[in-house]
């Protein structure tokens, strides 16, 4: 009997050691889609969509409260155009009303970054990734850089289609994962050059930008104190399963 209760209460805290194991499912950390886009539309959104459980409105936003406003600096042209129907989170309320983006034209011998801060301590797995229209004159390369990333960044091409996604699989980058108790502040910046063109036309256009991560990490107390409580709960069962069988043998 004394056997069978242990194998119970062990086989109740690997059961619950399972619930943690990491899920291949992305996470929407951060998120930006330009679509509040200010007055009559013509202002840039630099706010982060957030789900109302990290502050803000948008059921298809990230869900770190900690993302700030991205910081945008640029000696191109910026400006306000349509959205791009592409990298979009699932089902964001204000994605079909509006569809906005920021393009940058006149980019020739310029330089654009767009950068935002971000605490990475409860997610693990990244990838970075952003939608992009692009008509051969904008900027031909992109160059990400992250708190603790490689030095000079990882470099890619900016693709010159329209409806194009860029994605920096950050995944081997294990400095930017969590352990669930310790703040990990990360300013992540894209930084693109090699433009080709003096004209005002639709160049390269920007839009959902996203942080994404494969996994949650919890903090060590929550697990611990999940499995205390299946101990318990299977300590307490294993009490019944006693005084029920002492009950049969009366």
């Amino acid at each position: 009997m004394k056997s069978r209760s242990l194998f119970v209460v062990v086989a109740g805290a690997f059961l619950l050691t399972a619930a943690f194991v990491p899920r291949a499912d992305a996470i929407v950390v951060s998120y930006f889609n330009f679509e509040d886009a200010g007055p009559n539309g013509n202002i840039i959104d630099l706010t982060p969509d957030k789900t109302p459980g990290a502050g803000g409105d948008n059921t298809g936003g990230g869900v770190e409260p900690s993302t700030t406003n991205l910081t945008l600096v640029t000696t191109a042209n910026a400006g306000v155009v349509a959205g791009v129907p592409s990298n979009v989170t699932t089902n964001p309320p204000d994605q079909d009303a509006n569809l906005h983006a920021v393009n940058f034209n006149s980019t020739k011998n310029t330089t654009t970054t767009i950068s935002f801060t971000v605490n990475t301590e409860f997610f693990a797995g990244y990838s970075l990734s952003y939608a992009t229209n692009n008509n051969g004159n904008g900027y031909q390369t992109v160059n990400l850089q992250f708190t603790g990333g490689p030095v000079g960044g990882i470099t890619m091409a900016n693709p010159q289609t329209p409806a194009g996604t860029v994605t920096f699989n950050l995944t081997s980058f294990t400095s930017l994962n969590g352990d669930g108790m310790t703040p990990n502040f990360v300013t992540f910046t894209l930084t693109f050059t090699n433009g080709n063109s003096n004209g005002q036309n639709l160049q390269t256009v920007i839009d959902n930008i996203r942080l994404d991560a494969t996994t949650f990490v919890p903090e060590p107390a929550t697990v611990a104190g999940g499995l205390l409580g299946v101990l318990g709960i299977c300590w307490s069962q294993r009490r019944r399963l006693i005084r029920f069988t002492r009950f049969r043998r009366v």
